[in-house]
């Protein structure tokens, strides 16, 4: 892959990012009022309507970092100051998606979803990687030595 695009790439699962995390957001708050709603229900209304609040507050803060690391992939576009940090944000998103791809298959719940959430970090991770360590220069040259005639 070359560094264009490896930008390009980058770019559009950033996209991907901030709609996944706008969908997040919107789905977290209406579990925010959910719970707001349960918890007026009386004493097990009320235990419940604060797991769903806890959990809601959960799902907002995800639903945040998910758009953070998405715009970081869209302006690393412009931006290749940004690009590190993409790549540790990619890192991160992985090793979380792990964590979760394990407790699946522990909870036997596994399913393509769980592919698609950990190939979509790899991609985004390895974009910003490509991006990180080829340098710019590169990105009018041919690196494919296929058709290379010199020695």
């Amino acid at each position: 892959m070359n560094r264009n695009t490896a930008k390009q790439m980058l770019f559009v699962i950033g996209i991907i990012e901030i709609v996944f995390g706008g969908i997040s957001a919107i789905a977290s708050l209406l579990a925010l009022l959910g719970g707001a709603l349960l918890s007026t229900a009386g004493d097990i209304g009320a235990a419940l309507g604060i797991v769903a609040i806890i959990a809601g507050l959960i799902a907002v803060v995800s639903a945040a970092w998910t758009i953070i690391v998405g715009l970081f992939g869209v302006l690393s576009k412009k931006d290749e100051s940004k690009v590190k940090v993409c790549f540790i944000f990619g890192v991160i998103l992985i090793v979380i998606q792990v964590i979760n791809l394990i407790s699946a298959i522990a909870d036997s719940t596994f399913g393509f979803m769980d592919i698609v959430g950990l190939v979509i970090p790899g991609l985004y991770t390895y974009s910003a990687y490509i991006i990180k360590t080829t340098a710019p220069a590169d990105d009018t040259v041919n690196t494919d030595d296929t058709y290379n005639t010199q020695g």
